[in-house]
């Protein structure tokens, strides 16, 4: 199906499900990038920011019910919020024990003393 810009809107899940497929032939990992330009030359999807959007937020929300491979991100880390309660969860319900505690740093705003003589 081949969608323009001002074209029939898209049918997401037989694109979704080919996008799983896509990712399960690689033997290494894929970037949504990466995905995004396969199904881009495979004229399922435009080539636009919505798409690519929408692409995003629907691998993800099939990730998340254990219907789609991991993809890889190779521009951005993953960082554990050190706020609020400490209960984590596992997925399976049960509490991640022990405490992390973040290193206590000094930024540069507070280096100046207001005790200073």
């Amino acid at each position: 199906m081949s969608a323009t810009r001002t074209g029939p809107r898209l049918c997401w899940p037989p694109i979704v499900q080919r996008a799983a497929e896509i990712v399960r032939s690689y033997d290494t990992g894929v970037t949504l990038r990466q995905l995004h330009y396969r199904l881009v030359s495979e004229q399922l999807i435009p080539n636009t920011r919505s798409a690519y959007s929408t692409l995003s937020d629907r691998t993800a929300t099939a990730r998340r019910e254990g219907d789609f491979p991991s993809l890889i991100d190779r521009t951005r880390s993953i960082h554990e919020s050190y706020h609020g309660s400490d209960r984590r969860r596992r997925r399976d319900g049960s509490r991640v024990s022990g405490r992390r505690r973040r290193p206590r740093t000094c930024s540069p705003s507070c280096r100046t003393s207001s005790t200073t003589p």
